[in-house]
């Protein structure tokens, strides 16, 4: 997990329809911070 989160976020190499799924259960908040590439997120 620590070499995962120094590689970063990689969100602008997810197809449209993962990325939009990632997203869609998010707060408007967390919605712009993930948008924005500073936040990991973790998909079950």
């Amino acid at each position: 997990m620590e070499e995962a989160y120094l590689e970063g976020v990689h969100r602008s190499t997810l197809q449209c329809g993962n990325l939009a799924h990632g997203f869609a259960a998010c707060n408007q908040h967390d919605k712009a911070a993930l948008a924005a590439d500073i936040i990991p997120n973790l998909g079950i």
